[in-house]
């Protein structure tokens, strides 16, 4: 079909669980961004994270939103959709 046929990447994941793995890596880490930031209604991001180089799975995700890449999603008001899906995503880890 022609690329004007196909879903939009917001009309694909709107309200869509997704489950990523590698997400605590370069590509990932750019993945969850851009999905959290264009896709605001985006239902859970499931991140398989491993233990890796001493450091715990719970700590890689940390380290993962301590990123300046997310920095756009924790300030101003007008991210206040997307800073409320950094901290959904971050408390609902297991």
């Amino acid at each position: 079909p022609p690329l004007s046929a196909q879903p939009s990447v917001r009309a694909a994941f709107s309200g869509a669980d997704v489950f990523i793995t590698g997400g605590t890596g370069f590509v990932g880490s750019v993945v969850i961004e851009q999905m959290l930031r264009l896709v605001p209604d985006v239902g859970t991001i499931f991140i398989l994270a491993r233990p890796k180089a001493g450091a715990a799975p719970a700590a890689r995700l940390d380290a993962l939103l301590q990123k300046a890449l997310f920095d756009s999603l924790r300030v101003g008001a007008t991210r206040a959709s997307a800073a409320a899906g950094v901290t959904d995503f971050k408390t609902k880890r297991g």
